[in-house]
């Protein structure tokens, strides 16, 4: 029935779809499925990119077009990005996603979004920057890697 159904769709193509529900900022680890082309978005993501971050929440089972990523380097929407100093060629990279830590707290998550000398660009959700802004300005701020 299964195979029936889907000679009546006609032609498919590949497409990027959520497997969980998304929020801004958070990687990206979506599955690739068959969908009928007549459903298939015109800005469906035909490749996906290393290190994909969500521009906004996604729902689960949404198929990822163009809009729905951040882009390399790109803050994600309403976030605020903070350039904090680092040792050279400390091997971030754009796309990392980073916990901040200060004064023996978790602040929050953020992702690195650019990397000029001897510092990294990280972005933060709204509600953390005040206190990101707070231990950056007194060199308090702590970054760590973290997976997707």
């Amino acid at each position: 029935a299964a195979a029936d159904a889907r000679k009546v769709w006609g032609d498919t193509r590949e497409v990027w779809v959520t497997t969980a529900d998304v929020a801004t900022g958070a990687a990206l680890l979506p599955e690739q499925r068959s969908y009928p082309v007549a459903m298939v978005p015109p800005d469906a993501v035909a490749t996906w990119p290393a290190a994909a971050i969500a521009a906004h929440p996604l729902a689960d089972g949404e198929v990822v077009v163009a809009g729905d990523l951040a882009g390399d380097g790109a803050i994600p929407s309403g976030w605020v990005a903070f350039l904090v100093p680092v040792a050279p060629d400390t091997g971030w990279v754009v796309g990392t996603h980073t916990a901040l830590f200060a004064a023996g707290s978790d602040l929050c998550d953020g992702v690195i979004t650019a990397t000029p000398a001897d510092a990294i660009e990280v972005a933060v959700p709204p509600s953390c920057a005040a206190t990101v802004s707070m231990f950056t300005a007194g060199g308090e701020l702590v970054l760590a890697r973290t997976g997707p």
